[in-house]
């Protein structure tokens, strides 16, 4: 059996370097966005960090030039939030979507396409949620999404970020994942 979202991410990775960064970031930004909703619901509030971290990556996507220390100091707040559910032995879906929007961020340091993957990839990931059932076609379903995006990012002759606003929302993955809570509590 092939694994969940490997042949779309596949696709995807061979020709992610050929975006400018600016659409690069856009691309991942949009991915991470997705999965914020799985921080959000672990934490019980909004994280102003992962927020922050999403409005200066578009920022950067739009051709502004947010502060260097800003973004620096946005993804240390990121990756200590990481490290906290690291050591508080969590390491599913919150994890992989707080990993997405830091490496989202981190698209804006660096010009290999390298963060914009594992953006992606972490994104996929965190839509998993921990559904054993269905977890995998979660997975897919983000991929095929991923898939759209990437298109779209493509494509585009300027950078908005409602450029992706056509697209499919929100994913049945959330929804599942938002009723599976109400029945079941937060999965261990």
């Amino acid at each position: 059996m092939a694994v969940p979202g490997v042949e779309q991410h596949n696709q995807i990775r061979e020709s992610l370097p050929s975006l400018s960064r600016q659409a690069r970031t856009a691309f991942a930004v949009a991915c991470a966005a997705r999965v914020l909703p799985v921080i959000e619901d672990y934490y019980g509030q909004a994280r102003s960090e992962c927020r922050d971290a999403l409005d200066l990556a578009w920022r950067y996507a739009l051709g502004e030039n947010p502060p260097e220390a800003e973004i620096r100091s946005t993804i240390a707040a990121c990756e200590a939030m990481v490290e906290e559910l690291y050591d508080a032995d969590e390491d599913g879906a919150t994890m992989y979507a707080l990993n997405a929007i830091s490496y989202a961020l981190q698209t804006t340091q660096q010009a290999e396409s390298k963060t914009a993957d594992l953006a992606m990839s972490n994104a996929s990931d965190a839509a998993h949620t921990g559904d054993i059932d269905h977890g995998d076609e979660h997975i897919n379903e983000e991929a095929d999404w991923h898939l759209l995006a990437y298109d779209l990012a493509r494509r585009a002759t300027t950078i908005s970020r409602d450029m992706f606003a056509q697209l499919p929302a929100p994913p049945k993955w959330l929804t599942n994942f938002y009723a599976n809570r109400a029945v079941n509590g937060p999965i261990p």
